[in-house]
């Protein structure tokens, strides 16, 4: 992946994390935090991991297609 796709990937996963607390309310930090070493998370935290990851798969999705444009 280059340098550009790089810092396209950051921005776009910043805008996210800032959209959060304008449209929820603070980002629960601690909360998420302490859930990276859960062994057996509850359906709220599901629910949170599956969006967080939602949004991760299109930043990849976003970084691939660069580096695909630049193939051709």
């Amino acid at each position: 992946m280059s340098k550009d796709n790089t810092a396209g990937s950051a921005r776009l996963l910043a805008l996210n994390v800032a959209h959060y607390p304008s449209k929820y309310d603070e980002l629960p930090l601690d909360e998420t935090l302490g859930m990276i070493d859960m062994g057996k998370p509850n359906a709220v935290q599901l629910q949170l991991m599956a969006s967080g990851m939602e949004v991760f798969v299109g930043v990849l999705g976003c970084a691939v297609s660069g580096i695909e444009e630049l193939r051709h």
